[in-house]
Formats: C-alpha cells, sequence, structure tokens
C-alpha cells in the first residue's frame, strides 16, 4: 500500500518526534515540581507542627505526564517496528501502512497537544 519512501520517512519522523515529545514532558515535570517547592517552602512551620506532616498534593499531577510519556513510548516502538518491517522484510500491505500511519497521527497530535498541555499547567498553577 505504502511505498518504500513513505515507511523510510516514518523511520526517520518517529524518533524525531519521540525526541521532542521527550523535551516537552520533561520541561512539564520540571514545572509541577518547581511549583510543588514553592508551595512547600512556602508553608508556616507552625501550620506544619499543629497539622501534622504536609501530604503530597501534587503527586497525582506529576505522574500524568509519565503515563502519557509510557504510552507514546509504546506507539513510538509498534510505529518503528513496523516501519522497519515494511522496509527490511517487505512487508507493504494495508496492515503495515495503517499502523505506522495511525502512529505517525498519534505522534503528531502528541507533540501539537503536550505543549498546548504544559502551556495550561503553567497557567493554571499561577
Amino acid at each position: 500500500m505504502g511505498t518504500e519512501a513513505f515507511y523510510t520517512t516514518a523511520a526517520q519522523v518517529l524518533p524525531t518526534m519521540l525526541i521532542a515529545l521527550s523535551v516537552e514532558l520533561l520541561l512539564l515535570t520540571q514545572g509541577r515540581v518547581r511549583e510543588w517547592k514553592e508551595k512547600v517552602a512556602k508553608w508556616d512551620k507552625e501550620k506544619v507542627s499543629k497539622r501534622g506532616p504536609m501530604p503530597f498534593e501534587g503527586s497525582d499531577a506529576a505522574l500524568g505526564p509519565f503515563w502519557i510519556y509510557v504510552l507514546l513510548a509504546v506507539v513510538f516502538v509498534v510505529g518503528e517496528v513496523a516501519a522497519f518491517l515494511a522496509i527490511g522484510a517487505g512487508w507493504r500491505n494495508a496492515g503495515t501502512f495503517w499502523t505506522v500511519g495511525s502512529c505517525l497521527l498519534i505522534m503528531i497530535v502528541g507533540a501539537a497537544g503536550v505543549p498546548i498541555a504544559r502551556l495550561d499547567a503553567a497557567l493554571r498553577w499561577r
């Protein structure tokens, strides 16, 4: 279904998208950790001693990007394996075409969505 040029391009674009998403997710996680540290620094020592230890309020929020990254890494591996099978083994059929195409689409949407989520998170945490 797809030509060799399509699969070769996909095999080159998918790692690039993964690197870009890794950087964006790292920046998103660092921003949340920095905000949490600033909240901890503002706490009054009397309130902490009266109320007991402070709960980690941002723990679920900090794990969000981790699961997004795992999902995108799985999509990357599936797309990359399918692209290499199409190139190396000559499996150019509808299954590999739609697999690689959908993986590319998911990675492109992720690359566009993660910076928007980072911007939204930065505005929401202020």
